[in-house]
């Protein structure tokens, strides 16, 4: 099949479900109780990924850049190597051609070269960025190799984690510094394409328990599969040699060629039953695969050969959870700083001509049928990148409509808002890279035993400058109608936020939490609504007056830490004081547990 954004994504690129109990890791590594035949299944820790009043179209608003084309870089022409991905499309466009045209966009605004490169394979973009990093630390200006890759952000910390310890070692003779990578540019978002497909659960979301899903393991795609179970409180199973009838269940797979053959064969198997971890004394459960993760073209061949599921997630709900992102070797962008910064701006300008009408998407998928189609086939024809690119309703086998594919590229307005660089935005890209990289870390500690923080490996600095003197509004300006209830709740996580006693000042020791709530709640575009609850000791209306004013003072630091991300018209708050108690009351753990606030996100 073609069109797979990676064959062999490199190991590590993971995210699993939720924590683990350190001290009962402690009883289990030392003995004090017994191991369980197999991991046990686990729900995994709420994150919020965008849903709603994404960019998609024709731009909010318009701004002018300056070409300024001057840089050092003589006749080198540095390789950007990047998976086929529509959400790259605007470089493609920006560049002209596998190689920078005389009149692309690049030339006009970096006055230099680049040579674009299909690779599906991340490990292999790793050797590249490692053998340049190399040439660099031997004095060469621009040495063979890879100078640019393009991943799925969210996969960054764990790209990085793997590849920046290794740079580290390419110690500069002179200085002692060692070689660095750093994401200098967003270009788009997967919009639809990336999803978790499986039988249609009717609203019911637990009904998806006991599924067994084909998929590359902590890939893109499986966390989609996995943020999905989040939301809706359904443990995962992660160890495949067993069968979980109350968890989500994968059958790992090395190439999404082969999760979609297996579902589309129905693969079937022979596992022994297991619950929560603990195998137990029945038969093996003969199970077969009636589940997906992939992506475009994936999504097609699912849907044209056997169809019968529906995507119970995709990036059109998350549709900040994989941003494109550009990496650049860091010590040879810091020598041609005004390259990059024009190559940022070429960018910009492409997805302005994408997005606004005319011949501009046209152009990108020709330019991309060159870039990707080198092995001819469908992927050689411009048609089918436009295509996909938009996305599509498909009838499946059973003759039910699917929609397959979507993606979208960004403005700089957009990009700087994610980023978190304009004025009242949040940087959602933060939020996204350590709540991933928290997870690659509990999960996979063997794997990725820690990773850089986000500062040292994203780069703000080139994006800042190609802005410098530029004057725009919020790239996003969601109209939130004030009062209107939540409809459709989408999650509900409660938080245990200390108050000074009897009062509504929230006491420094909750600021953590609270900027958890920031991070969930800045990468969606959905109401919020906060709901306090207290304990009942005390007077019941005083209960409720002072569970809805600690309620407001959530709601109000919100707005204070972005009002654009928060606007007071967005948030709702209630007071349900001590109503609807989660604990008993009658001991103190139990009022401690039903002193709390519910946020609940929704349309």
């Amino acid at each position: 099949m073609a069109g797979l954004k990676t064959r062999y994504k490199v190991a590590g690129i993971a995210i699993v479900a939720v924590g683990v109990i350190f001290g009962a890791k402690f009883a289990l590594d030392h003995g004090i109780i017994p191991k369980p035949a197999s991991m046990a299944s686990l729900v995994p820790q709420k994150i919020s990924i965008p849903v709603a009043d994404v960019i998609q179209g024709t731009p909010q608003q318009t701004y002018q850049l300056t070409a300024s084309p001057a840089n050092n870089m003589g006749n080198a022409c540095p390789t950007v190597q990047g998976i086929p991905w529509n959400a790259e499309g605007a470089l493609n466009l920006a560049n002209g051609g596998v190689t920078t045209t005389a009149n692309s966009l690049v030339r006009q605004y970096a006055g230099g070269c680049l040579k674009l490169e299909r690779q599906d394979d991340y490990g292999q973009m790793q050797n590249g960025m490692l053998k340049f990093a190399q040439g660099r630390a031997a004095g060469q200006d621009t040495p063979d190799g890879v100078g640019f890759s393009i991943i799925m952000g969210d996969a960054l910390s764990s790209f990085s984690s793997t590849l920046s310890p290794q740079l580290e070692q390419l110690k500069d003779p002179k200085t002692g510094k060692g070689q660095a990578l750093a994401v200098v540019a967003v270009m788009g978002f997967s919009y639809g394409e990336d999803k978790c497909m499986a039988p249609d659960v009717h609203g019911d979301p637990q009904k998806a328990k006991g599924d067994l899903i084909a998929a590359v393991p902590r890939d893109g795609d499986w966390n989609v599969c996995i943020k999905w179970a989040s939301d809706n409180g359904i443990p995962i199973n992660t160890d495949n040699s067993v069968y979980d009838p109350d968890a989500l269940n994968f059958v790992d797979t090395n190439s999404f060629t082969d999760a979609d053959d297996k579902f589309v064969a129905g693969a079937c198997e022979d596992l022994p039953v297991a619950h929560n971890g603990i195998k137990s004394s029945e038969p093996p459960r003969h199970v077969c695969v009636n589940g997906v993760a992939t992506w475009t073209p994936g999504d097609v061949t699912v849907v044209s050969k056997r169809g019968g599921v529906v995507a119970l997630a995709s990036t059109h709900e998350y549709s900040q959870q994989m941003p494109a992102v550009l990496i650049g070797n860091a010590d040879w962008m810091r020598a041609h700083r005004a390259f990059v910064v024009g190559v940022i701006k070429a960018i910009d300008r492409a997805a302005f001509q994408i997005r606004s009408g005319g011949d501009g998407l046209t152009r990108m998928a020709t330019v991309s049928a060159a870039v990707w189609g080198t092995g001819g086939g469908e992927e050689a024809d411009p048609a089918y990148w436009a295509k996909n690119f938009v996305g599509q309703d498909m009838q499946d086998k059973t003759g039910a409509t699917v929609h397959v594919g979507g993606s979208r590229v960004s403005t700089l307005a957009e990009v700087r808002d994610f980023l978190g660089l304009g004025a009242g935005s949040y940087n959602v890209y933060k939020g996204v890279y350590n709540a991933f990289g928290n997870y690659y870390h509990t999960f996979y500690p063997d794997l990725v035993k820690t990773y850089p923080k986000y500062e040292d490996v994203v780069d703000t600095s080139y994006i800042a400058e190609a802005l410098q003197g530029v004057t725009m509004n919020a790239a996003v300006n969601t109209q939130f109608v004030e009062h209107r209830a939540i409809q459709s709740t989408v999650s509900k996580k409660a938080f245990a936020i200390e108050f000074d006693t009897g009062r509504a000042t929230i006491r420094p020791s909750s600021l953590r939490q609270l900027y958890d709530i920031a991070d969930q709640s800045s990468m969606t575009g959905l109401r919020i609504r906060i709901d306090g609850y207290t304990d009942n000791q005390g007077n019941t209306d005083a209960n409720v007056a002072l569970s809805q004013a600690r309620a407001q003072a959530i709601a109000s630091w919100l707005t204070q830490q972005s009002p654009q991300a928060f606007p007071a018209e967005r948030i709702q708050v209630r007071g349900y004081g001590d109503a609807n108690p989660v604990a008993d009351n009658g001991t103190a753990d139990g009022r401690q547990k039903n002193r709390r606030v519910e946020i609940i996100l929704g349309s």
